[in-house]
């Protein structure tokens, strides 16, 4: 799983995420409004953090609730939405030794040690309460990272802060009369670390049972929360697991008088705290870049938009309409590079024209490069192409193939993510002047032998599917079938209607190259019927649909016949068939040939068929390739067949259903239930 933002801020109060995002937008310069996701419900902002040579994207999140279990369910949940590369909970504390930590110091924590409710007991007449550590020593990672900041930039965090801090009117005299020269103060040694448990802190007594249920550890534990712990048995769970950075402002003294600090000072210190741990955050930001040597952003998606050198024969086998002359088919495959995650994205496609007049796309694919998933986009006569990805942690790759009109001299990609960047790439066609779009051809067009084999498997093998799923074993079984190497004289693919026979044998033909094996593909589709139920008709009455397609062995020949240019003026009606069979023996001889049929069982005799198919074939030079429901009385000597069962593969199951759902919803609407 790659990582989508930078980094994922974990604030457990909805009042710290206040005092957190007013830091955060003087920083970035821009407002950054609080949004929720649908389910699981989170509250979130998302922000774009300046670097030293750039920017760094974040997603700063309010879990809304105190207490460990809120705070790891969040985390697991947001890092779940948005992987990040680092993962950080800001926040505040309250002192477990107020000689040394002070009211408005940072504590970055190396370990976090957790404890919890061990007994309930009445001892000597009073109710007493004993805790123990939970074994949790859980490392921050980023903490070098801090302890670098903390060398070399901590006096311009600490100017920036007792700033902050002096300009409001109730902490200025506090801070003037007991602030010296060293506060704040980050605490950052091996030795500062912090204790997280379930129980708000306002005992001296209580915070000293603290320790002490801590025992060695508890003797470095400078402060006390409620999340930390948390948040630590969060990344624990999380796979691949990011760095982390605890960073927690002080805001009491964890003793008698907290309410009382609160109360006075109007939260002044907790908005002091956590606004001082937010601007260290934000130097440590501001700053990885020139302190970690191999640091770097994660990246935001790149468009190469490099033509392929086989652009014409892509965009034929996908059935890209680019008939007229000066029209050019174009493929980019990558289309998308993702180094890292993807954001959520907007993409617009559009058409660049030579004049600045509209142009139109004749037809555009976006889809998915393996072919195993579902088409994301297919249009055809549009000027903009527009198309939302929604984030995740493994994008896919891509390809954009296009019939690009006669006006235009290119195309243009522009892309906006949820964080607001943006990037335009275009491409331009290599050549230039006036005359130059109406006579440009295809990119290596293929030869017109090779157009022709291409239209006719289309013709015999029509299908209105683009992509195949869930077929790979039998596609590289039928190929060895096929092949020069294989003693058949035939192949038929045998199915039940709708398992997609038409289908396969199409993808068999352009895909494994088939039809690149033989000088000649030939073939027609027999006649298609199928049954389906008016649903208009209150019984449901079932009606049967004709194509066209031909039925009798003489219409096939005839096709054939047409296609290697025979001339049929010259034969008798009376034995036609006969005579057509031995022109086309004559005009294949020595010469390599593919007979192609579809739905054999539709034709009238079909055994006979079958029998002059084996007549005309000759492995390794001519062979035939059938789909049919079933096939008919004794299986002839030559041939081979293959019967196609359910997908097994559920990963392709998936795909298929989702790819059907996606064009029920480009029809009936995206609003329609599915």
């Amino acid at each position: 799983m790659k990582p989508v933002v930078d980094y994922l801020v974990v604030i457990p109060k909805d009042e710290e995420f206040t005092y957190v995002r007013e830091v955060v937008e003087r920083g970035a310069k821009r407002s950054i409004p609080a949004r929720m996701t649908p389910s699981p419900s989170l509250v979130y902002a998302l922000a774009r953090l300046p670097t030293v040579n750039g920017e760094a994207t974040a997603v700063i999140i309010s879990v809304g609730r105190m207490t460990e279990a809120p705070v790891q369910v969040a985390v697991e949940q947001a890092v779940s939405i948005w992987p990040p590369a680092a993962i950080v909970l800001v926040g505040i504390a309250g002192s477990l030794d107020p000689d040394r930590v002070k009211l408005g110091d940072v504590i970055v924590p190396t370990q976090v040690f957790g404890y919890t409710e061990a007994k309930a007991e009445v001892v000597d007449g009073r109710e007493r309460m004993t805790y123990r550590p939970t074994g949790h020593r859980l490392d921050c990672d980023m903490s070098a990272l801090a302890r670098a900041v903390n060398l070399d930039r901590v006096r311009a965090w600490r100017a920036s802060s007792r700033r902050a801090g002096r300009a409001d009117t109730g902490l200025r005299q506090r801070l003037l009369d007991e602030e010296t020269g060293d506060r704040p103060k980050l605490h950052i040694e091996n030795n500062d670390n912090l204790a997280s448990g379930n129980v708000v802190v306002a005992s001296r007594a209580f915070a000293k049972a603290v320790r002490e249920a801590l025992g060695d550890y508890g003797t470095t534990a400078r402060a006390v929360e409620m999340e930390a712990k948390g948040f630590c048995e969060a990344l624990e769970r999380v796979r691949p697991k990011p760095p982390a950075l605890v960073v927690r402002g002080i805001s009491d003294l964890a003793d008698e008088g907290k309410a009382a600090l609160e109360e006075g000072f109007r939260d002044g210190w907790r908005r002091y705290a956590a606004q001082n741990a937010t601007r260290l955050l934000l130097e440590l930001i501001y700053r990885r870049p020139e302190i970690e040597d191999d640091y770097r952003p994660v990246a935001f998606p790149t468009f190469p938009m490099q033509c392929h050198p086989n652009s014409a024969e892509l965009c034929m086998k996908a059935q890209i309409q680019a008939r007229v002359r000066g029209m050019r088919y174009l493929a980019f495959n990558p289309f998308m590079v993702c180094a890292d995650g993807l954001p959520d994205l907007e993409l617009t496609i559009e058409t660049v024209s030579a004049d600045g007049s509209p142009a139109l796309f004749t037809d555009v694919l976006l889809r998915h490069a393996d072919h195993t998933r579902g088409v994301l986009v297919r249009q055809q006569g549009l000027p903009t192409i527009l198309h939302r990805f929604r984030r995740t942690g493994d994008p896919p790759a891509l390809e954009l193939l296009a019939g690009l009109p006669v006006n235009s001299v290119g195309i243009a990609v522009m892309a906006r993510d949820e964080f607001g960047r943006e990037t335009r790439t275009e491409w331009r066609s290599p050549l230039t002047g006036p005359d130059t779009i109406l006579n440009m051809e295809p990119l290596n067009i293929p030869s017109s032998a090779e157009k022709a084999a291409l239209t006719r498997i289309y013709a015999a093998f029509p299908s209105q599917h683009t992509h195949l799923y869930g077929r790979a074993d039998e596609l590289g079984d039928l190929g060895q079938l096929l092949s020069s190497k294989s003693p058949i004289r035939g192949l038929a693919i045998e199915a039940i209607g709708g398992m997609g026979k038409t289908a396969l044998a199409r993808e068999l033909c352009v895909s494994q190259a088939i039809w690149n094996s033989f000088e000649f593909v030939l073939g027609a589709q027999a006649l298609k019927r199928q049954i389906r139920i008016n649903y208009r008709d209150p019984n449901g009455k079932l009606i049967v649909d004709e194509g066209e397609g031909v039925r009798r062995l003489k219409e096939f020949l005839v096709v054939v016949a047409d296609q290697l240019e025979i001339d049929r003026t010259k034969f008798n009606d009376s034995q036609l068939e006969i005579d057509l069979e031995k022109a086309i023996s004559e005009k294949l001889n020595s010469r390599s040939a593919l007979f192609m049929l579809d739905n054999l069982e539709t034709m009238v005799e079909t055994e006979y068929v079958i029998s002059v198919l084996q007549r005309m074939c000759s492995p390794p030079l001519q062979k035939a390739l059938i789909t049919t429901r079933s096939f008919p009385g004794a299986f002839p000597i030559g041939f081979e067949s293959r019967r196609l069962g359910a997908i097994e593969d559920i990963a392709a199951c998936r795909n298929l259903v989702m790819s059907q759902l996606d064009r029920a919803r480009t029809h009936f609407g995206s609003n329609t239930a599915m």
